[in-house]
């Protein structure tokens, strides 16, 4: 489906959105508050077919 398309980066916003709606379906736990948020993965038996690189983003 994506495989001619460029990668475009989300955005803080809709990387926020898109972050609470995976965790409204207990696949994710959220932590902390603001820029001190974490993630974790709830169930461990799920993978993804793609391999992401993920690079630290500056902060503002």
């Amino acid at each position: 489906m994506y495989a001619n398309r460029n990668r475009v980066p989300v955005g803080q916003r809709a990387r926020r959105n898109k972050l609470q709606k995976i965790e409204a379906y207990d696949l994710i736990e959220i932590t902390g508050a603001n820029r001190h948020r974490e993630y974790q993965v709830v169930d461990e038996t799920v993978s993804s077919a793609e391999d992401f690189e993920f690079q630290d983003l500056p902060i503002a």
